[in-house]
Order: C-alpha cells, then structure tokens, then sequence
C-alpha cells in the first residue's frame, strides 16, 4: 500500500508538476507524458522477468522488494527535484526498473508467504487491494498537501509520497523467511 501510494502521487500529478514547474507548454504535455511512460515502461518490461529469475535462482525476495521499494521511493524525491526533461526521463527510466523488480518479486513473495491454499484468494484479495487502493486515497489527500506547500507544493507531495514509500520498503523488514 505505502509503495504504491507513492507510485499513484507521481503518476496522477506528473502532470501538473511538468506544467507548473519545468514549465512544459501544454501542447507538450502529452508528448513528454508519452515518452516518459514509453521508457517507463519499457524498463519494467525489461526488469521485471530479469529479477523475477533472479529471485527465483537466489531465492532473495525480500531483500529484492526492500531494495527496489527503496529505489521506486528515491524516485520520486527525484521527480521533485529535478530541473529538467531530460533529468526526468532518466529518473522515469530508472522508475520503471525498480518497479519492474518490485512488482515481480513482490508478488513472488507474497505468494510464498499466503497461510494456506484454503484463504488464498481472500489473501490475494487483500493484496491487490494495496495496489489499487492508493488510487482512490491519493487524489483525496493530495490537494490539502499542495494546498499547504506553497511555492514548493510539487516538492512537498512528491516527499511525502517517497516517504511513505520509504515505510513500505521498511515494512517488508519483518516478514519471515520463505527459504
């Protein structure tokens, strides 16, 4: 959940942010958008089956989605940070290879973890729900924070989204060991 309420803050604000800040024209948007989700995702269409078999081959889940989480937060302290497009299309390409890990070994982990087959689905249930839910919660809350952050706004939001990304990454810290 706190990974991706991250993910969602980027993704549903990149927008305003390329326009209010790097002062990209609105006739552009959709161009920059495109290219920045192009290299994106390729990334994770890259990353994700390379750290998939990596994880399967060293059975290092864990580690994996804390260092990707870690990253996929980085990230977007990154995207508030930079000063331009081509700085940002390199902070969305090193994007999408940590979220090509994350969501890979994440769901590996997750599935070796479940407490039994007989609750699976209601387990897996939960699980996605993570994954959607910041997608309602972020444009609820995200508002105030740009309310409150001034000239600084885009900065502020896109902190606390690597933030609670950051306690994502930590969260997976106590999970048992599944090898």
């Amino acid at each position: 959940l706190l990974v991706f309420v991250g993910t969602a803050t980027v993704i549903g604000y990149r927008v305003y942010y390329l326009q209010d800040v790097l002062g990209v024209p609105v006739e552009r948007i959709g161009d920059v958008v495109f290219t920045a989700l192009l290299l994106s995702t390729a990334a994770t269409l890259i990353a994700a089956p390379v750290f998939g078999r990596l994880s399967d081959r060293t059975g290092s889940r864990k580690a994996l989605v804390a260092v990707s989480a870690g990253v996929v937060a980085a990230s977007h302290l990154a995207i508030a940070l930079v000063g331009s497009l081509p700085a940002f299309y390199v902070v969305s390409f090193v994007a999408g290879i940590a979220v090509g890990c994350y969501v890979a070994v994440d769901l590996a982990l997750v599935t070796d973890v479940l407490p039994g087959s007989a609750t699976a689905g209601k387990d897996m249930g939960v699980f996605h729900l993570a994954n959607v839910l910041p997608q309602l919660l972020v444009p609820a809350v995200a508002p105030l924070v740009l309310g409150l952050g001034g000239g600084e706004a885009y900065e502020l939001l896109f902190a606390l989204a690597a933030g609670l990304g950051l306690l994502g990454a930590l969260a997976i810290l106590p999970v048992r060991s599944v090898r």
